[in-house]
Order: structure tokens, then C-alpha cells, then sequence
């Protein structure tokens, strides 16, 4: 995201970012279309790491870093700020998939099911990241106006 960077000065492979967002979306078709309940656990616990320990410590990040290695994929190093913060936002929707899961509304769980869905599909096949633009709104707004909270 060019608009954003950097900001952070950390730079994570979008490869691997996006290999993660097909990952995540292949997990969220399963909870949306089959009904299934542990992705929702599995993709929880992978974005409490993420957001607590960073992406390097990430299940998927590790298995998807391998992966790209063995196949000798060349890396394209970007901002890890905007990635983050989109992190952060897949938790929460993550905490609230396990919430309505475990309360029993199924409705819920479809819904952020597929609004979860469409943003990791934008990523997965456009390389196009919501939580990454909103970020950069945000940091945008934060400039603009004197005194804002940080995003960080």
C-alpha cells in the first residue's frame, strides 16, 4: 500500500500475506457453506498469536513461509503496519464468530461468516486489503486532525 508507506519500517512478504488470506478464506467457506465450527477456533487462536506475538509466530504464517521457500518464490517485501492493524480486525471478527458460535446464533456466524469471507477473498485474489485501506484512512485522519488518538 503505497499510501501508508512505511510507517512502521517492518516489512513483511505479500506473498505469504496473501497465501494467508487464501488460507483463511478456504477456512471461512467451510464455516459459511458446511457449517463446520473448528475453523472458527483454529483461525482464533492463529489471529491471537498474530496480534499478541506477531506474525513471524502465526501457524499459517510459519506454514505458508515454508511453502513459498521450497518453491523458491521470490518475496515482495511490504509495510507490516496496515497488515497488522487488518490483523486485528480479522481477531475481532474472530472473537465474535466464536461468540455467536458458542451462544448458538447461527444466523450471526453466517453473516460475519461472509463479510469475513469477502474481505479475505478481496486479498486472496485482487491483493486488495480492506483493513489496510481503512488503516490508511485512519492514519490519514489522525494527520489531519490535531490531537487524534494513534492507531497503533
Amino acid at each position: 500500500m503505497s499510501e501508508t508507506c512505511p510507517i512502521s519500517f517492518v516489512r513483511i512478504d505479500e506473498k505469504v500475506a496473501r497465501l494467508n488470506a487464501f488460507l483463511i478464506f478456504c477456512c471461512v467457506a467451510g464455516i459459511v457453506f458446511a457449517s463446520a465450527t473448528w475453523p472458527i477456533y483454529f483461525l482464533w487462536a492463529d489471529f491471537l498469536i498474530r496480534v499478541t506475538a506477531g506474525p513471524a509466530a502465526s501457524p499459517l504464517t510459519i506454514l505458508n513461509k515454508a511453502l513459498l521457500a521450497a518453491l523458491k518464490v521470490e518475496p515482495k517485501m511490504i509495510d507490516a503496519a496496515p497488515k497488522l492493524f487488518a490483523a486485528r480486525m480479522a481477531f475481532v471478527m474472530c472473537t465474535l464468530l466464536a461468540a455467536c458460535q458458542l451462544m448458538g446464533y447461527s444466523g450471526a456466524v453466517k453473516g460475519i461468516g461472509y463479510i469475513f469471507l469477502f474481505c479475505s477473498g478481496l486479498e486472496t485474489f485482487f491483493a486488495y486489503c480492506l483493513g489496510c485501506k481503512l488503516y490508511s484512512l485512519m492514519h490519514k485522519a489522525k494527520s489531519v486532525v490535531p490531537g487524534a488518538a494513534s492507531v497503533k
